[in-house]
């Protein structure tokens, strides 16, 4: 495969079809069909026929594409009405980014002035087979082609019908172009330790007046722009967890974009985000957090919010909420969610940017027993690096950064969060940092090396330290200079390589301290006195007409002069690489992330995966995970095994396996099998985990709103199968 893989886009024998850029040209500013129906009627034509009537299957073609059929069509050129016969629409629409045909059927269809068309009985769909596995039939169907590429359907009275078997009923929904979401986000049916026997689904529901009405009243209070069609929808999640309970939820989604040209879509002006879930349960907790049932309440519950506003380009608000009944919540009941991000601030912050000035501003409160820092508030503002003046033939360059908030740290609950380490326990501080600094960059003339030499102030307050009764205060100068230069070939295969050492000697010139330690709470606090020596070494090897390429990075620092008496020493070297290659036909992939120790000659962090597929469509990724504590203790040391083969376009298997050197077992282990049909897509998953036994579970998702784990390296690199 190789190179022809690589410039084919390297994703898969005959799966992935490029659209020319002339064709996507002639399809964005091709003629929506309402417009052609208004050319229609102003045609010269319609001043001599006062009605048309077509029969013998006529078909309408967009871009060389049908998008209409039917056995026969009446238009009222004068009146702008009529009727379609067994007719057979087709709109291409994005469901969440996905795109997707849409097809509308009905035996009879009535046309609009606008053409909008409706129907008393139809059959929507997105499969394009003469027999889909399932279908939305709908008693009352509108379709309306705007004058833009808008589009819309509003359907009444509707069922889910599953082939010629049962049928389920749906309410009213609302469908845009640019706002499509599936009604069935997840269906899930299995056996687990945790669960036992359970079901689970996640299904979408169109804002309706109640949606609408609250969106109407986020658009008066912010005074958000005007839309045609709300982008949004209602979140229902409902589960029957066999030996846990009945788990409900229910949640807002609202967005709001500004209008870009020829009617797409501009930049995102507002988004809103809630979610709430609850479960009766009294049994005890299987995953990463466990919480006794005696200190939980019955009704377990999880409620959070996410939202940005952005009334101008460069600025922006951000909401962050999240609630939950006892710490165990997300980990047991939305564990995938949980471990992508645990969801536990609640915020307000501010940015505001513009020429070389940034501002910001945050206040954060806990709502929870949880170890962690309340800002109340906390305010910034930022200069960036900006010309100031000239000394001789020197450039001046001026940056600056003021912090300053109110602060307040509390130890939680100590069975679930670990406590400040400084024993100090909770404690409310006001604290204030500036930094002002001058640089004047130049060139030494030799192998191309720019020199910039800095020299920067610093002040921090705080309103008391560990002794409560004193102010702690720290000044101080320091200086420094850093040199960097950059090397470069290129070689006859047409291949680059470039090498980029960087080396930077900075230290303080004077360090004035009084009032006492401060109380720790971030990296401000850190001591600011010493001298230290930082090296980066970077090398980077592509060719521009592949992927192909090999990036490496190496970087430590040596202290002197530390403060406490600590001994002058050299900080781990840090190594972070990427090598991605062909090895004949075979891609193969290594990335490492590590630290290493010069002292002990101990691995201190590690983190590194190979991938490769030895044969089209299978893929294999193996990996090495090594952690230490500051003791040089093992934490951790494990190793994992994932693999996907791809038996056909239907049919896939995937397997997962980790295993863990320091206590010499497995940790755990999944094997999928999948089948992607032109419907749905049906997973079924056996797996097993250390502490909570074995799993059986059945997935079945609408294959517009499944998405494709990715496998790893090989895939991040190469790209999956679509």
């Amino acid at each position: 495969r190789g190179e022809s893989a690589m410039r084919e886009g390297a994703r898969g024998r005959g799966l992935h079809v490029s659209v020319p850029e002339a064709e996507t040209s002639v399809r964005k500013h091709e003629k929506t069909l309402a417009q052609k129906f208004l050319d229609l009627r102003q045609h010269p034509i319609a001043q001599v026929l006062s009605e048309l009537y077509i029969e013998g299957n006529p078909e309408l073609t967009s871009a060389g594409d049908r998008i209409m059929r039917a056995t026969s069509i009446y238009i009222d050129l004068k009146e702008g009405r009529g009727w379609v016969r067994d007719a057979d629409f087709v709109q291409d629409i994005d469901i969440r980014n996905f795109p997707q045909q849409l097809r509308a059927r009905a035996a009879w269809m009535s046309i609009g002035p606008d053409f909008t068309l409706r129907a008393d009985k139809a059959v929507l769909t997105t499969c394009d087979y003469d027999d889909p596995h399932y279908v939305i039939e709908t008693g009352d169907l509108r379709m309306r082609y705007g004058s833009t590429r808008d589009f819309s359907i509003t359907a009444s009275k509707n069922s889910l019908r599953f082939g010629d078997a049962w049928a389920m009923p749906l309410p009213k929904f609302f469908f845009g172009q640019e706002n499509g979401y599936p009604f069935i986000g997840e269906f899930n049916l299995g056996d687990s330790a945790r669960f036992g026997a359970s079901v689970r689904t996640a299904l979408n529901l169109p804002l309706g007046a109640l949606g609408v009405g609250i969106g109407s009243v986020f658009g008066k209070v912010l005074d958000l722009p005007d839309v045609k069609i709300p982008e949004g929808r209602w979140k229902l999640n409902a589960g029957i967890l066999g030996t846990r309970g009945v788990l409900l939820g229910t949640g807002l989604e609202y967005l709001v974009k500004e209008e870009g040209p020829g009617g797409r879509d501009g930049r995102t002006v507002f988004r809103f985000d809630s979610s709430i879930d609850a479960i009766p349960d009294t049994r005890r907790d299987r995953g990463f957090v466990r919480v006794d049932p005696d200190d939980r309440p019955l009704l377990r519950n999880w409620f959070r919010v996410r939202g940005r506003w952005t009334p101008e380009e460069h600025r922006w608000w951000d909401l962050a909420l999240s609630r939950q009944s006892d710490p165990g919540v997300q980990s047991e009941f939305f564990e995938r969610d949980y471990v992508d991000y645990e969801q536990k601030d609640n915020y307000l912050h501010y940015r505001s940017s513009g020429d070389d000035w940034f501002f910001s501003g945050s206040a954060k409160v806990l709502v929870e027993d949880r170890t962690d820092i309340q800002e109340l508030p906390t305010l910034g503002l930022a200069r960036g690096r900006t010309p100031l003046t000239r000394l001789g033939d020197l450039d001046i360059y001026y940056s600056s950064r003021i912090d300053a908030g109110y602060l307040q740290r509390r130890n939680g609950d100590p069975a679930f969060y670990t406590p400040f380490p400084d024993g100090l326990g909770s404690r409310d501080v006001l604290r204030a940092d500036t930094r002002q600094r001058l640089e004047a960059p130049f060139d030494l003339g030799v192998a191309a090396i720019r020199a910039t030499p800095f020299v920067e102030g610093r002040f921090t307050a705080w309103d008391q330290g560990v002794d409560e009764s004193r102010t702690p205060l720290r000044g101080a100068v320091l200086a420094g200079v850093e040199f960097g230069t950059t090397f470069w070939r290129r070689f006859a295969n047409g291949s680059l390589h470039a090498l980029a050492p960087t080396l930077s000697v900075h230290g303080d010139v004077v360090t004035e301290d009084a009032g006492g330690d401060p109380v720790r709470f971030d990296h401000t606090e850190d001591p600011i006195d010493g001298t230290f020596v930082d090296l980066t070494l970077r090398s980077r090897w592509w060719r521009p007409t592949s992927k192909q390429r090999f990036d490496v990075e190496l970087s430590t620092s040596y202290g002197m002069n530390l403060p406490g008496g600590e001994p002058d020493a050299l900080q781990p070297i840090a190594a972070l690489s990427e090598f991605l290659t062909f090895a004949g036909e075979v891609p193969i992939g290594f990335t490492h992330d590590g630290r290493y120790d010069t002292e002990s000659g101990n691995t201190v962090y590690s983190r590194t995966f190979v991938g490769f597929e030895p044969v089209r469509d299978w893929g294999i990724e193996l990996g090495y995970h090594l952690g230490r504590d500051a003791a040089e203790e093992v934490l951790y040391e494990a190793a994992t095994l994932a693999t996907r083969y791809r038996a056909t376009q239907k049919w896939e298997l995937e397997m997962e396996q980790s295993y863990s050197f320091s206590d010499s077992r497995g940790l755990g282990n999944t094997f999928t099998l999948r089948r992607i049909g032109h419907d749905f897509v049906m997973e079924v998953d056996l797996g097993y985990r250390a502490g909570e036994g074995t799993s059986f579970n059945l997935n079945f998702k609408p294959l517009f709103a499944w998405k494709r784990s990715s496998l790893g390296l090989i895939d991040r690199w190469l790209g999956t199968y679509h």
